[in-house]
């Protein structure tokens, strides 16, 4: 970056020289332009109040066949006198400035020589201080990119240090991550048996339901064929059936809600197609979430 930064200065040093010479080739070239204009010999009709003399007490030259003579407008003359009048006021102004750079210079050389002292003598103390301190005289400058150079390395040191640690710990978490991908499919299978065997014990809840609506018919149809009131022994049956399904039924939804906590996808058959007792339900069954 540095060696790009000098050859842009080394070129751009090169145009400007470039843009000189040639902005004086065009200053040159002007003035010659000029000069050879003025060297033409063109005929003037002049009134003799129009000649001036400016040579020679104003006296008018024998003959105007001279090649030191010039032909000059009023106009022209009158923008002369104004520009010598602006010189003269621009002259006054260049001297009035020069009078107070002249007088800032004494009191900048004043303070330079004042500043010059103070110098000498700190340039001394330091000298004394080295003499104190190391018995000879230090480069302070190399010294300080000395302490430099260190101070870069160690911190080099540092980061390479903090770079180790943080590839330690991202290797750890990796394998933590690993971990627990692992335990996460794990965990799945595991859900995924237990919907299986919900689904299972789902079709045992209905099939017990159906075993009981159909006991619970025979039983209401034996009191109300034989007797209006039934016998002491169809009550006693009748309670004993339902006090084992309602047992079964909590069992079954206590294992549902676990299920539910737990979180996951439940399986359960279709409605419309009862199975036998034992049997797994079939694929088409529908998915319900937990949450």
């Amino acid at each position: 970056m540095q060696r790009r930064i000098e050859e842009h200065k080394q070129l751009s040093e090169k145009l400007n020289n470039a843009l000189s010479l040639s902005l004086q080739a065009m200053k040159t070239s002007k003035g010659e332009k000029r000069k050879q204009l003025n060297m033409l010999h063109t005929l003037v009709a002049l009134r003799c109040s129009q000649v001036q003399c400016l040579e020679e007490d104003e006296k008018c030259p024998d003959t105007f066949r001279r090649d030191d003579l010039v032909v000059v407008s009023d106009h022209a003359l009158a923008k002369l006198r104004h520009r010598i009048e602006e010189l003269a006021e621009e002259k006054r102004d260049r001297r009035t400035n020069l009078k107070e750079m002249k007088m800032k210079l004494q009191q900048l050389q004043r303070e330079r020589s004042a500043k010059q002292t103070l110098h000498a003598q700190w340039e001394e103390k330091v000298y004394e201080a080295m003499l104190l301190k190391f018995g000879r005289i230090v480069n302070l400058e190399l010294l300080e990119s000395i302490s430099g150079c260190r101070e870069v390395e160690e911190l080099k040191e540092r980061l390479r240090m903090e770079e180790l640690a943080w590839e330690r710990e991202i290797r750890k978490r990796e394998k933590k991550i690993l971990s627990l991908r692992e335990t996460l499919q794990s965990r799945l299978v595991h859900n995924t048996h237990l919907l299986h065997d919900l689904g299972d014990q789902e079709d045992d809840r209905q099939e017990v339901e159906r075993s009981l609506s159909q006991a619970t018919q025979k039983v209401v149809s034996r009191m109300y064929d034989g007797s209006n009131v039934a016998t002491a022994e169809d009550r006693r049956n009748l309670k004993f059936l339902i006090a084992a399904q309602q047992e079964e039924i909590d069992a079954l939804q206590a294992e549902v809600s676990l299920l539910r906590s737990k979180g996951g996808y439940l399986y359960t058959p279709s409605p419309s197609f009862p199975h036998k007792r034992g049997e797994r339900p079939s694929e088409g069954g529908r998915r319900k979430k937990f949450v």
